[in-house]
């Protein structure tokens, strides 16, 4: 394989700025914040466009600032953070679903986790279980322990000095870890729950490392590659819920001792992983530990930070003065920057703002939006340069968060003498609560480039006008005279792929399909090049999309528009009747498209629907819509065949819910409904799957040392083992051994709800409420034998589809991210597999126009072709191409990897903007399933007809409500308890044995009474006032709400008492609010008698306002920009 030197020697500059960009998994900072900036950002800068409305606290946060914001530079304590090259290692992936939204976790807080104890302290030493003590410290407390450091071993935590945290290790001492496998690498995730909850995935073992606590965490933060190395046995969590459904005596340390033994560890070190040489030998040591006490976490401390997270750059969040728990600033600071605030408002130029001494300025605390982000310290030298408004604004106080300032900052410093990170202010980004504000603030904290294209950019556009030459034709296959056509969103701009069929003359199908040859007009290495790599996707958002490519080729020379000729890199087969491949043709080609289809013209040609003297579309080049319509049935005959072959041959599908909005004039949501994907997406699906497989094997089988390729790893055993169980218990049997029977198994269950609701009629879902949760206390025994007899599916088909649509949601919960990846970094053929699709190789190859990866694979191609052909060697077409090598090929995968999940991101957090501003403004009363019980504290449901899983909090109720909950049973019992205001009731002693039940009483003025039972009934929050909080009452809070709730299903309310368990249906009333340094949040109240009484005494007062003349109705006038078909195969 030859050098990157010596392949790049004509390119210096070229080579050294895919380098750069390559090494930097932000692939070079926005440029576009200037040193304290609160200018809005301009078109040209890489933040998202300024938002209207913004206050004069945007205007100049410069005014009288002094301080830059320098650039990033890695941080920690004596030793900055290091950064390890080790050849072959790849991050630890996020497990979250590949079709389904990745922020279900995040919106629902996931306060829902199982709780933990401490473990009684298994075979160790006294100094082991010293360390166990201080391995989970509460936030800014730091640890003493040592986790490693036996026998003569190098310790691989650096005691910390009290109230500080662990200095991290150098570079020789990490070589030595990795190279003895006492030390793991990995990407850090965090709970957005709870932050004091990090994970890192270790290839070879069963769960997930825990990281708990700020000291084990160390200073690193979401997103950060670190090093981690294990704490001994006594530290290792209990997961209690597992506990539970142990048989007696199964956790006892029998088993511990028995693997121990086994292995030939030493029984009597609480570490006994310190005494194997390798990583395997000691991920296998731990396998057998985890195996024989399931109910165990391994846990672990982070001992370095490899490579810095993208985040700590883009920081989003809003300022705060004081403890964040005080709320505003001490009285005895607020006349101080009052004073401050008056001297800027006058316009001083002595300087007097400037001399108030630091030390007189109280600390002042970024907030991050994102929860799982550690509060941050503002420098006291930015604090009392900020501008008069902002100043003002944090002396009044974070009462009324839509106006409070959104502000970017970036992580500066951390050591390891500090409990917080310290940021630099780099700009303002509107006003909180304003759709352009907060996509802004999206844009910034995922790092999106979204600004216009510069002119070292612009200058590698082709000139226009532009013109396809004789020679050009030359060159390539000529399909111009090919029936061709496109099928796409009816307003899609970006036309990347066309598809043709013609029928062969002994039987079967030639089809072909056609992709824009974007890389035609990207050199190699240029700036074009290297800006569509930093970008690495287009992103879509709700009201717009954000591309990768200039305007010029996304739309225009690249783009497959009809009637014109355009330049692709065409895949074509010879298929037989059934679509099995007979022949495979690749090769660079030039088309012209016959019209641009639509889906639903397709989906109508497919229904027989079709009228073409209705239809607007434009054929050209002699094409007749009886040869159209042919051409698409054939198409959708063949697609159908293949589909259902690749899921008999073990792919699987989770579609999750997509939701599509309608917009008014001034881009406020109207309507949102579920997107739905009809059989004319699913041809196009089939036949873009097809290419991408195609591709895959012709790269892979060329380039074995550095094709790009897209894998789909298994998912994570222990919550596909959680699944089963959940529907195992609500009568949902599910084979869980392959991703075959994992689809085929909910396909089954769709069938038979269908079947089930079919059979006995269509209930309306009112009825269906009384027969569920609502059951009175006398109906409940036979709800839970009809539930243990045949599941939870009954005669009302809706609620059969709700209850299949939660299985469906909590089924991607296992599933993993796909991800790029280098082959020649990955030495295990096994690893490449795709698993949801049941390939052995996949790539992206068919939308090149949005995703990089398909341009650097369009550029494999080209060459393998010239190889296939004899015309080269691999190695002079890797030179001739210009292809990426092991190691460059590597870092951009990884860096694809990000940019897509921060695309995804961003694109997830516009939707779920937009639905909080439809919600806000127009509640709606809807069926929720019940997706988790919190004991006597909280359940979630999850909403089919939005897509999301929301908490609803029972002490937030508004009614007085007993709550007992049966650990046994998991059923949670909701009736009516004590007074409101002071407390509710008192809830009575749990039982005697190991299990009591739960019971507290809720009152509807916010008090809280009650008594937990756990062990003998011991008292725990008795008093009935205690921990009283201000609540409105039911009635009272619906009122309040900005309009009547809609109520389109016509949903009675629920009636108390209420008997819930996992997959019962119960009515909510869903908003959102906009909580004080937080994003705006889903809220969910249960819809009981009193909300209905309050929804109907706001509806009549509305219709009454109606009747006035000059009610005007709003009309929708655009619609969202994200474009679901094209996503649908990603």
């Amino acid at each position: 394989m030859a050098s990157s030197t010596g392949r790049f020697g004509s390119d210096p500059a070229y080579q050294a700025a895919l380098d750069a960009a390559a090494r930097s998994s932000v692939l070079a900072a926005t440029s576009g914040l200037g040193a304290l900036s609160v200018t809005p950002p301009t078109a040209a800068s890489t933040s998202s466009a300024a938002p209207k409305g913004q206050s004069s606290a945007t205007k100049s946060l410069a005014a009288g600032g002094t301080a830059t914001a320098s650039a990033p530079r890695q941080t920690s304590g004596k030793a900055a953070m290091s950064t390890l090259a080790v050849p072959g290692s790849h991050a630890g992936e996020p497990a979250a679903p590949e079709h389904a939204q990745v922020a279900a976790d995040k919106d629902l807080g996931r306060r829902h986790n199982e709780p933990k104890k401490a473990p009684a302290a298994l075979a160790g030493t006294s100094k082991d279980k010293a360390a166990a003590a201080a391995s989970g410290p509460a936030a800014g407390e730091a640890s003493n322990s040592n986790a490693a450091g036996s026998k003569g071993k190098a310790a691989v935590v650096k005691d910390a000095m009290p109230g500080r945290y662990s200095e991290h290790l150098d570079q020789a001492e990490l070589q030595r870890g990795f190279k003895s496998g006492q030390v793991f690498r990995g990407k850090m995730r965090v709970n957005a729950g709870d932050r004091r909850e990090a994970y890192i995935t270790i290839p070879g073992l069963p769960h997930d490392v825990l990281l708990r606590g700020d000291a084990c965490q160390n200073r690193a933060i979401e997103g950060d590659e670190v090093a981690v190395a294990l704490q001994p046995l006594a530290a290792w969590f209990t997961v209690n819920k597992l506990a539970a459904q142990l048989p007696p005596g199964a956790n006892s340390n029998d088993a511990v001792l028995a693997a121990l033994k086994s292995s030939g560890a030493d029984l009597s070190d609480g570490s006994p992983w310190q005494h194997c040489t390798n990583a395997e030998d000691v991920k296998a040591l731990v396998a057998k530990l985890a195996a024989a006490r399931p109910e165990l976490r391994t846990t672990g401390k982070v001992v370095a930070i490899l490579t810095p997270s993208p985040k700590r750059e883009h920081v989003v969040g809003l300022l705060q003065l004081g403890a964040p728990a005080a709320g505003v600033a001490p009285l005895s600071s607020q006349p101080l920057l009052a004073a401050v605030a008056a001297l800027q408002a006058a316009g001083s130029s002595s300087g007097s703002a400037s001399t108030v001494p630091s030390s007189a300025v109280p600390t002042c605390y970024l907030m991050p939006l994102d929860p799982r982000l550690p509060r941050c310290v503002v420098r006291p030298s930015e604090l009392k340069n900020l501008p008069t408004a902002l100043l003002e604004e944090l002396v009044a106080g974070p009462d009324q968060a839509e106006n409070r300032t959104l502000m970017s900052a970036r992580i500066a410093e951390w050591s390891s003498s500090h409990h917080q990170p310290a940021v630099t202010l780099r700009a303002s980004l509107g006003q909180a609560g304003e759709i352009e504000s907060e996509t802004a603030a999206l844009l910034e904290m995922e790092g999106i480039r979204s600004g216009d294209f510069e002119p070292d950019v612009l200058a590698c556009l082709p000139p226009t006008p532009w013109r396809i030459t004789e020679a050009d034709i030359a060159s390539r296959r000529d399909f111009r005279s090919t029936r061709i056509f496109s099928i796409d969103p009816p307003t899609a701009k970006d036309l990347d792929d066309a598809l043709s069929i013609s029928p062969l003359p002994g039987g079967g199908w030639r089809v072909g399909v056609h992709i824009a040859d974007v890389a035609h007009f990207i050199p190699p290495f240029s700036a074009l090049d290297v800006e569509a790599g930093k970008r690495a996707t287009s992103t879509y958002l709700v009201q717009r999309v954000i591309p990768m490519l200039p305007p010029l080729l996304c739309e225009e020379l690249c783009s497959l528009n009809p009637g014109v000729e355009r330049f692709a890199f065409s895949v074509e087969w010879e298929l037989d009747d059934k679509g099995a491949i007979k022949s495979t043709w690749f090769g660079r080609s030039v088309i012209r498209s016959c019209a641009k289809l639509s889906y639903p013209l397709v989906q109508a040609m497919i229904e027989g629907r079709f009228d073409p003297a209705t239809c607007p579309v434009q054929l050209h080049g002699g094409a007749t819509w009886d040869e159209v319509v042919s051409d698409s049935l054939a198409l959708w005959g063949l697609a159908k065949q293949m589909r259902a072959a690749r899921f008999s041959g073990g792919a699987l599908r989770l579609d999750g819910v997509r939701l599509f909005y309608q917009l008014d004039k001034d881009g406020n949501p109207l309507t949102t409904a579920p997107y739905v994907q009809q059989e004319a997406n699913q041809l196009v699906e089939e036949f873009m799957l097809l290419a991408n497989m195609s591709v895959a094997d012709c790269i892979a089988d060329t380039f074995r040392d550095r094709a790009m390729l897209r894998r789909h790893p298994p998912p994570n055993a222990t919550k596909l083992k959680v699944l089963q169980d959940v529907a195992a218990a609500a009568g949902l049997p599910i084979d869980i051994s392959s991703a075959s029977s994992i689809h085929n198994g909910l396909n089954e269950l769709r069938r038979a709800a269908a079947a089930a609701g079919g059979a006995a009629g269509a209930a309306s879902s009112s009825a269906a409420q009384h027969t569920g949760p609502e059951a009175e206390e006398g109906d409940q025994a036979a709800v839970r034998s009809g539930l243990a007899e045949a599941g939870v599916l009954g005669s009302d088909p809706e609620r059969n589809r709700r209850t299949v649509e939660l299985l469906v949601m909590l089924a991607t919960r296992p599933m993993q991210l796909a991800e790029y990846f280098c082959t020649g970094l990955v030495d295990d053929e096994g690893a490449w597999r795709h698993y949801a699709l049941a390939v052995r190789a996949y790539t992206h190859f068919t939308s090149p126009i949005r995703r990089y990866p398909d341009v650097v694979v369009h550029r494999l191609l080209a060459a393998a072709l010239d190889v296939r052909a004899g015309r080269m060697s691999v190695e002079e077409a890797a030179k001739q191409h210009r292809l990426l090598d092991t190691r460059l090929a590597g870092m951009v995968a990884e860096h694809c990897n990000d940019r897509r999940l921060a695309a995804r991101n961003a694109q997830d957090g516009s939707l779920k903007l937009y639905l909080c501003v439809l919600l806000r403004r127009q509640p709606v009363v809807t069926m929720g399933t019940v997706s988790s019980l919190g004991g006597d504290r909280y359940f979630a449901v999850y909403i089919p007809e939005f897509g999301h899983e929301v908490r609803v909090e029972l002490e937030e109720a508004g009614v007085s409500l007993q709550a007992n909950f049966n650990p046994g049973t998991k059923v949670l019992t909701l009736m009516r308890g004590g007074p409101g205001g002071e407390g509710g009731s008192n809830g009575g002693n749990g039982s005697s044995g190991g299990m009591g039940r739960q019971r507290k009483g809720f009152g509807s003025g916010g008090g809280r009474g009650g008594s937990h039972g756990h062990n003998g009934g011991r008292q725990q929050h008795g008093g009935g006032g205690q921990e009283c909080k201000e609540v409105l009452d039911l009635a009272t809070w619906v009122s309040s709400l900005a309009a009547p709730p809609r109520n389109p299903h016509g949903l009675q309310p629920a009636r108390l008492p209420l008997h819930l368990r996992l997959f019962s249906d119960l009515p909510v009333v869903l908003t959102a609010v906009s909580v004080p340094g937080e994003p705006s949040q889903l809220v969910a109240r249960m819809y009981l008698q009193e909300a209905a009484a309050a929804v109907e005494g706001m509806t009549a007062a509305k219709m009454a306002e109606a009747t006035k003349p000059h009610v005007e109705l709003e009309t929708a006038v655009s619609q969202s920009q994200i474009s679901w078909e094209n996503q649908l195969n990603d």
